[in-house]
């Protein structure tokens, strides 16, 4: 072991929290999906990543949406005036961790110009946006 492994704690409760120098790390759950996923999704959405940004190709939007029942989800790209450019996925998901792709293009096959723009996740009747740049 390192010095630096040497200095983690691993608490078991019913998942395990690594430490080092009292601040938490990282913590893995195990048991049950329902629970793993109830103990791992926080209540809101999260768009995790969006890369590669900039980009000048396809793009992937990495998120989470809470709930382990369907809830209607769209994840669409916005102009900054706030309107629509393309739309990536409509339709029902579970609560769960999902990677989506934009191809880069807009309703038409078209690529926008370059310029920002916003990648925006909607379910359970929460918003959240984040930048991507287009060169």
């Amino acid at each position: 072991m390192t010095k630096r492994q040497s200095q983690s704690t691993c608490v078991k409760t019913s998942s395990y929290s690594f430490t080092q120098n009292g601040s938490r790390r990282f913590r893995v759950h195990y048991g049950s999906e329902a629970y793993v996923n109830e103990k791992s999704l926080s209540n809101t959405v999260r768009i995790h990543t969006v890369s590669p940004n900039p980009t000048d190709n396809d793009l992937a939007v990495t998120f989470s949406i809470p709930g382990a029942d369907q809830s209607l989800t769209e994840v669409k790209v916005l102009n900054m005036l706030g309107q629509p450019v393309a739309s990536v996925y409509h339709g029902m998901l579970a609560g769960g961790m999902y990677t989506m792709t934009w191809s880069g293009k807009d309703q038409s096959g078209v690529r926008p110009a370059q310029g920002v723009y916003l990648v925006e996740v909607n379910s359970n009747g929460q918003k959240l946006a984040k930048r991507v740049v287009l060169k």
